[in-house]
């Protein structure tokens, strides 16, 4: 048998030269199936398989949990953009609780920002100011302060340090602030006296002074305050009478406050 397109001979039903298929009867081989029903011709062709379509990244169901975990705000337009779960009632269950989800974290954040913020501008100092901050002298087992050495501007004096192993009472305040430029100072209960210039041109507006304080160097030391906004009295308003000795209106302060506590004192 020979080929009918080459003339070249046919073995085992393929053409030697041109590779053409033939069926039993000699005929070309078709690969689509023809049928006649009622004189009908009917081609049933192979069907061809098309090619999944790529799921794009943030469509995937592992993607879209991550971004619910870690950033719900976003995972909830996340949700309905990739349409996952498929069940629309599931997603609208899913959205209300990152919602409130998203609600609690922020709410949560912006709880501690301002916790920070209010420590941060709270008028007073936290903590104590270092002895090294000082000039001081000392005799027998007490302080006297004589001079500020900083430049913070927040102060508070501690009743006692420990120098050399040893531990001494603050009882003397001898022009510490004197010229230097404060916004607020704790003198702490056991103190006796203070210099009647203690706050000549400091700018002190938030004072705290103790209930032991008996000398006050003269009434000119009422004079130096300037625009304070609160002076804070350890003692009560009898005890306040007894130390001050000028009118109220004598002193530049928006409001004196008695009976405070310096570890209360926001």
């Amino acid at each position: 048998m020979k080929c009918d397109s080459c003339g070249a001979p046919v073995e085992n039903g393929k053409c030697t030269y041109c590779g053409k298929v033939f069926g039993n009867n000699g005929s070309e081989k078709q690969f689509n199936e023809t049928v006649r029903v009622n004189n009908t011709v009917n081609v049933y062709t192979q069907p061809q398989l098309q090619p999944q379509p790529k799921i794009p990244f943030w469509k995937k169901t592992w993607f879209v949990v991550l971004i619910c975990v870690l950033m719900p705000y976003i995972g909830v337009f996340l949700l309905w953009a990739a349409k996952k779960p498929l069940n629309v009632v599931v997603r609208i269950i899913v959205t209300i609780v990152l919602v409130f989800y998203s609600i609690g974290i922020f709410s949560s954040s912006s709880g501690k920002e301002s916790e920070n913020q209010n420590e941060n501008n709270s008028v007073w100092l936290e903590g104590y100011t270092d002895i090294s901050d000082f000039k001081y002298y000392i005799d027998g087992n007490e302080i006297f302060l004589t001079d500020f050495n900083s430049s913070e501007k927040k102060v508070r004096i501690n009743s006692s340090y420990e120098i050399d192993g040893n531990t001494y009472n603050v009882v003397s305040l001898d022009g510490v602030f004197t010229l230097d430029r404060v916004t607020s100072v704790i003198i702490p209960e056991g103190v006796r006296s203070v210099a009647a210039n203690e706050f000549n041109s400091c700018g002190v507006k938030f004072l705290y002074l103790p209930s032991t304080l008996q000398d006050i160097g003269s009434d000119s030391f009422w004079g130096y305050f300037h625009d304070v906004e609160k002076i804070y009295y350890g003692g009560s308003e009898e005890q306040w009478n007894q130390l001050c000795t000028v009118e109220r209106l004598e002193i530049e302060a928006k409001q004196i406050i008695f009976d405070a506590n310096p570890d209360d004192l926001k």
